[in-house]
């Protein structure tokens, strides 16, 4: 079975698009040896506002069909130090 992997670029670009932003996306080599790709999407966050993780993994969904939601969750850690969501995913 072939797939296609999307760019970092073009994940960035097709989030944007879906008016889905974040602070950092990385890309890594596949997990284990896997030859796809996953990307980390990173939102910081000092007051949540109502957003969950579930709620940014459901709309990257819908920003690109095609993405495989790996894990989603929220990092949370007493001030001055950055909380933030994370989200894993293939595209």
């Amino acid at each position: 079975m072939t797939t296609t992997t999307m760019t970092r670029r073009a994940v960035e670009d097709a989030l944007w698009k879906g008016g889905v932003h974040f602070d950092r996306i990385g890309q890594s080599k596949g997990v284990g040896g896997a030859e796809t790709p996953h990307f980390t999407a990173r939102r910081s966050f000092f007051y949540t506002c109502g957003e969950t993780a579930e709620k940014l993994a459901e709309s990257i969904r819908q920003a690109i069909p095609s993405a495989i939601i790996l894990s989603a969750e929220k990092n949370w850690h007493a001030w001055p130090a950055e909380s933030y969501w994370m989200i894993r995913f293939t595209a």
